[in-house]
């Protein structure tokens, strides 16, 4: 899977455009064949601090320690819509209280949440189909 970053003009041609995928566009991560990386996809705001807004990235057949568990990408962003760098939160990495199981298609879904609970920081969602 890709994300493509459009961008539009006031007539809403695309006048310019970049794509994101393992090893395309500064994604550093493996995907898995068929991970679905893309298929849910959240502007989560500027998490750390630079002026350009982070994207959250769902990929709900990655497959991690156990098949088809799923992952979900935070992508700091460069100006020029390439990834500064990244976060994964999955099974092998990210902190992730429970295991999850084979097909919990963690990353089907994703959102920025603005700052949630109140301490003043921005906050993400994640859910799963089951567990």
């Amino acid at each position: 899977g890709s994300i493509w970053i459009l961008n539009i003009s006031d007539s809403l041609n695309v006048v310019s455009h970049s794509r994101i995928t393992a090893s395309i566009g500064g994604l550093a991560d493996t995907l898995t064949m068929g991970a679905s990386f893309g298929n849910s996809i959240s502007n989560v705001g500027d998490l750390n601090g630079d002026n350009i807004n982070d994207l959250l990235v769902g990929s709900f057949w990655q497959s991690d320690i156990t098949k088809n568990s799923g992952a979900a990408f935070l992508l700091f962003m460069n100006s020029n819509r390439t990834v500064a760098s990244e976060y994964k939160y999955s099974n092998s990495s990210g902190p992730i209280p429970d295991s999850l199981a084979n097909r919990a298609r963690y990353g089907k879904g994703v959102c920025g949440l603005g700052d949630f609970n109140g301490d003043g920081k921005l906050d993400i969602a994640i859910c799963a189909s089951s567990n």
